[in-house]
Parts: C-alpha cells; sequence; structure tokens
C-alpha cells in the first residue's frame, strides 16, 4: 500500500478515488462471473490505475485472472486452489 501511494506523490484523495472506483466497477464484473456457473476458487481482477491531478484518479478493468493469482506467503494456497479446479472439473 505505501509503494502505491507513493506512485500517487503521496495523494491520499487520489489513492481513495482509484480504490472506491475499482471497488464499484468490480461488482458488476463479479456479478457477470457467477452468471455462468460455479465460481472460480480464486479470482484476481486487474487493474490500470493513473493519478490525474489532485484527489483525482482514473481506473481501467484490465482482464480476469482466475487461475493465475499470486498467494503471496500463503504456502497452502497453490495446492488448494489447483485442488478446488480439478475437483470443479472431474
Amino acid at each position: 500500500a505505501q509503494a502505491a501511494l507513493a506512485s500517487f506523490g503521496g495523494d491520499e484523495l487520489a489513492m481513495a478515488s482509484a480504490h472506491r472506483q475499482a471497488t464499484a466497477a468490480s461488482q458488476p464484473l463479479i456479478a457477470e462471473l457467477f452468471k455462468h456457473g460455479a465460481p472460480v476458487p480464486m479470482i484476481r481482477m486487474d487493474w490500470m490505475v493513473k493519478r490525474r491531478g489532485p484527489g483525482q484518479a482514473q481506473v481501467v478493468f484490465g482482464e480476469y485472472c482466475e487461475m493465475g493469482a499470486c498467494c503471496l506467503k500463503w504456502q497452502e494456497g497453490p495446492p488448494k486452489i489447483w485442488r478446488s479446479a480439478l475437483d470443479l472439473v472431474l
């Protein structure tokens, strides 16, 4: 979060605006996924975000990444996600 804020020049209002925009835009995108069958085991949504000026940000949806999501330090994550995916299709 600190690195993201630093990339916005410390502009907390612009960062908050970007967060609100991404949250609002993600809801219909997630709802669309649920219309097409069982939910995926894990989802990552990629966004392009740009500070446009003081307190202003622009947010654009990039793509869904359902199985390529990073689990960071969650050691049990990758096996759990892949087992869930296999359970869904087998």
